[in-house]
């Protein structure tokens, strides 16, 4: 028998990927910027920043990538935990993938709003988080209502 997997356990996965990906675009703008490979520091990365002269955009740029990327490493345990719990309790698969799919594109704009450093679309990043927050929130507060009591057991 086939089984599939459900998108919410992927979409982990995914935003997982998209902070990893903010940390990939950091290291290569300070690679290019510092003259490549040989004078990149992988033992210290975090402070190549400040050894080497960067143009205050680029700086900027690296700035917030690393920014981008912490705050959604710091976002996947919460999103992690509710899907989870949204599964074990049962929400329908339907509704937990839409909700798992409005996630994943609104964390991308998330990121793009961030890295652009455009202020005008700090707006759209205050949005774009604050929606991610209720749309976990929902799935812990199915979880809390269809989880079984331990008077139920």
């Amino acid at each position: 028998p086939m089984t599939t997997v459900a998108f919410s356990y992927v979409a982990i996965i995914i935003v997982y990927v998209m902070g990893f990906f903010c940390t990939v675009g950091r290291i290569l703008i300070l690679m290019g910027a510092s003259g490549g490979l040989l004078q990149y520091d992988n033992s210290n990365p975090r402070h190549i920043k400040d050894k080497v002269s960067l143009k205050d955009e680029t700086k900027a740029l690296a700035e917030r990538l690393d920014g981008a990327q912490a705050n959604t490493w710091e976002t996947v345990p919460i999103f992690a935990t509710a899907v989870i719990a949204a599964n074990i309790t049962g929400l329908p698969q339907d509704s937990l993938d839409i909700l798992c799919i409005v996630y994943c594109v609104l964390r991308l704009f998330y990121i793009l709003a961030y890295v652009s450093g455009v202020k005008a679309l700090s707006y759209v990043r205050t949005i774009c988080f604050s929606t991610n927050f209720w749309i976990c929130m929902y799935m812990f507060g199915y979880a809390a209502a269809n989880s079984p009591r331990y008077t139920d057991l």
